[in-house]
């Protein structure tokens, strides 16, 4: 777990040794400070690291002294930070990310909770790209039609818009079987 919650460990003082690979997100995300799950996954990790003992020598009496339910709260938390669901550009693991997937509906991973498809993200994408998303999305093709025709700082403005308390998601935010849309669109 050391390695998890400090860097700079390369062995631990310690009989039994669980490790993982220190896998840092923030920098692969272009604006880091406006991920929702970053953040929530930071505060997570910076309450586990305010829970635990400083010294990995005292980490054994600490475990034997904890209930089973926050154990097993521990145990997801690493479990979790061991987890690798990202797909590289030249991925070739389908059986991990499948994997990936199975435990993320197993946990009722909702990406909706933590993203939604704003003016960054939007401005990354071209405007056709834009009307890809608002079709996906259930948006009247009127109003995709005017999109395409609009500036793209305006498209971008609108598609924000348009796209609010829809739970659109990305393919690779999806979990499973889950369907892009959260709300149908009225």
């Amino acid at each position: 777990m050391g390695r998890i919650f400090h860097s700079g460990y390369t062995t631990l003082d310690a009989a039994v040794e669980v490790s993982g690979q220190r896998r840092e997100l923030a920098p692969s995300i272009k604006e880091p400070g406006e991920a929702r799950a970053l953040a929530t996954w930071q505060a997570m990790k910076e309450a586990w690291g305010d829970t635990l003992p400083g010294q990995p020598a005292d980490l054994w009496a600490w475990l034997l002294e904890q209930p089973t339910d926050k154990l097993l709260e521990l145990l997801a938390f690493v479990t979790a930070a061991n987890l690798n669901g990202v797909k590289a550009k030249h991925d070739q693991s389908r059986l991990r990310l499948a994997n990936a997937d199975q435990i993320a509906e197993a946990v009722g991973l909702d990406m909706r909770r933590y993203w939604t498809a704003d003016a960054t993200f939007l401005s990354r994408l071209s405007k056709a790209g834009i009307s890809e998303v608002l079709d996906e999305a259930g948006c009247a093709p009127q109003v995709v039609r005017a999109l395409e025709k609009a500036p793209k700082a305006d498209a971008v403005a609108e598609a924000e818009k348009q796209l609010a308390g829809k739970g659109w998601l990305p393919a690779p935010l999806q979990t499973g079987g889950q369907e892009p849309l959260l709300i149908a669109s009225a």
